[in-house]
């Protein structure tokens, strides 16, 4: 966004694309990639900090990381996020997303994915948090909640399906047509 503002652009609006219900959608998945916890993210020092926080609670988990950077972490099993990114989300029992993009926090709530994504103002808008997202702050957070909420499989349960709710009727892809006619009528 920063680029459109040095464009001259004066008001910059975000509309993330809805997830398609034909890829996007709840299903079982070949153990291949079935994990307890698929972490989304490049390995940055920050990002590091918030695994190596997590450290105890993943001792006896199977994890997957989806990024660059994580080739060298022991206990982890680089993925590639090719055609096949909706049945790692649909494998996961948990998701974290470090610096998440609206459309794919759509996307794993299509799928009735559990997800704690770090704090960002955009997902405000498309998201309800701890209804159907769970935000983390800090490392700290992120450890704090994955452990809460890893002890408690109904309240998993109970925010993806508001998470699966919301991408099939809020977030739809007919519900951001109308925000969008809606945005282009306001101008």
């Amino acid at each position: 966004m920063p680029l459109y503002r040095y464009m001259g652009c004066k008001q910059i609006v975000y509309l993330p694309f809805a997830a398609d219900p034909s890829v996007y959608f709840p299903k079982t998945v070949n153990t291949a990639y079935q994990s307890d916890i698929l972490f989304i993210g490049n390995a940055d020092p920050r990002t590091r900090e918030m695994f190596a926080g997590m450290k105890p609670l993943l001792a006896d988990k199977k994890v997957f990381a989806m990024g660059l950077g994580w080739q060298t972490e022991d206990g982890v099993t680089c993925v590639r996020p090719l055609a096949d990114i909706h049945e790692y989300y649909n494998g996961a029992t948990v998701i974290i997303y470090a610096q998440p993009e609206p459309g794919q926090v759509l996307a794993i709530g299509a799928c009735g994915g559990f997800l704690l994504a770090e704090n960002d103002p955009n997902l405000y808008e498309y998201t309800r948090p701890d209804e159907d997202i769970v935000i983390f702050r800090s490392a700290g957070d992120l450890q704090e909640k994955l452990g809460y909420y890893w002890d408690r499989p109904e309240l998993m349960r109970y925010v993806s399906t508001n998470a699966l709710y919301g991408s099939k009727y809020r977030n739809s892809c007919l519900q951001m047509v109308l925000k969008l006619l809606h945005l282009a009528a306001r101008r």
